[in-house]
């Protein structure tokens, strides 16, 4: 018998790759609108994914079996210097909100992401938008 998950760990599990997938684009594209603390990287040079984290779900009701779901995700960066004398890098973490839907007549499986937002402090005030094409 199959054991009881959450939505949360349900999205976690069969999503991630997706959720990776789309945090690192958006890291990629925005690396200097980011704001991420940091403490010895003054100029980011680059920038990579290293995990991420589900931290929860908030689904609404569309019409039929239709759903729409925020996704909070925290996301683990390691970061690197641009400037190649100094030789820096550190990881640091940020928050992500993402919009998402699917249709559980087909098990999700038309799952999407609409929107990619930063989270600037928590709870989630002054995100910054990032639309997906």
């Amino acid at each position: 018998m199959a054991g009881n998950r959450s939505f949360k760990d349900y999205v976690d599990g069969r999503f991630y790759n997706e959720i990776f997938s789309a945090i690192q684009t958006y890291a990629t594209d925005n690396c200097e609108d980011l704001d991420l603390r940091l403490y010895r990287v003054r100029n980011i040079g680059g920038i990579e994914l290293s995990d991420v984290e589900v931290k929860f779900v908030s689904v609404n009701d569309l019409p039929d079996m239709k759903i729409e779901f925020d996704v909070a995700v925290e996301a683990e960066f390691e970061v690197r210097e641009s400037n190649h004398r100094y030789d820096e890098s550190e990881n640091c973490r940020q928050w992500f909100m993402l919009e998402c839907s699917g249709d559980l007549d087909c098990n999700l499986d038309d799952f999407s992401i609409s929107c990619i937002c930063q989270l600037k402090t928590v709870p989630f005030n002054n995100r910054k938008l990032y639309h997906l094409g």
